[in-house]
């Protein structure tokens, strides 16, 4: 039974170029027949056992992920062991992997992981998700001014928002809002923590008293919502 859940794990790497261990296990267990491995972290360490995975490293050094405290999260991309068995077993080459993606786009791999954690919990709540936004302009006359650059792009109850990931919470955002909620006339903000939306709500609340918001529409929430199927937002 391990064997064929370390063979699904791995085609799905493949397939995918996902690196976050818990993301995998969740989507190559959900709708299958019988349940999760006995043992994740045994079935894990078996795979970099047999050197068909190996862990995620920027500049050769090991990295891990969390958005609230505790230990981090292992990252696994395929070892070249791993890429050799994928080409045999299905005829492709893997996919790019997210580290490639992280690398790429993003300074901070901890925001990079967080926007890829939103994408995928909005999108298991049924909504449209646009992850790779362009930049845009407030003034199509202007398209090199004012402009917002999301982290992602939603359609949500046929109305477009673009979405925010925030690490921090922290007054020098208001711009960066003010440029979506002056474009969109909405906004989904998405923290990393319950205590962090919270503070992040005051800051909203006294930045529109003070009015240097816009009065628009803001929906909250967070990653801690969002991995437990919360489908609420708040909204402001």
């Amino acid at each position: 039974m391990e064997g064929k859940w370390q063979r699904a794990v791995l085609l799905y790497m493949g397939r995918t170029g996902c690196i976050r261990s818990w993301r995998i296990v969740q989507e190559v267990t959900k709708g299958g027949s019988g349940s999760a491995p006995s043992s994740i972290a045994r079935m894990w360490d078996s795979l970099l056992k047999r050197e068909l995975v190996q862990p995620a490293k920027v500049e050769g050094v090991e990295v891990t992920w969390q958005f609230d405290r505790g230990n981090g999260r292992r990252l696994f991309v395929l070892s070249p062991t791993g890429q050799a068995w994928y080409l045999r077993e299905t005829g492709n080459c893997p996919r790019d992997t997210e580290l490639d993606w992280t690398l790429d786009h993003h300074i901070s791999m901890r925001h990079a992981i967080a926007i890829l954690e939103t994408r995928d919990g909005l999108r298991g709540q049924g909504i449209e998700v646009i992850d790779n936004p362009l930049p845009c302009p407030v003034l199509a006359a202007n398209p090199f001014g004012l402009r917002s650059e999301p982290d992602l792009v939603i359609r949500y109850r046929n109305r477009i928002f673009p979405v925010e990931v925030q690490r921090e919470v922290s007054v020098r955002l208001l711009s960066k809002w003010f440029k979506s909620l002056e474009l969109f006339q909405r906004l989904l903000l998405v923290t990393f923590t319950e205590a962090s939306m919270e503070r992040q709500r005051q800051r909203l609340v006294q930045a529109r008293h003070k009015k240097l918001l816009p009065r628009a529409l803001v929906l909250m929430t967070c990653l801690a919502r969002l991995e437990r199927g919360e489908r609420e937002f708040l909204c402001l």
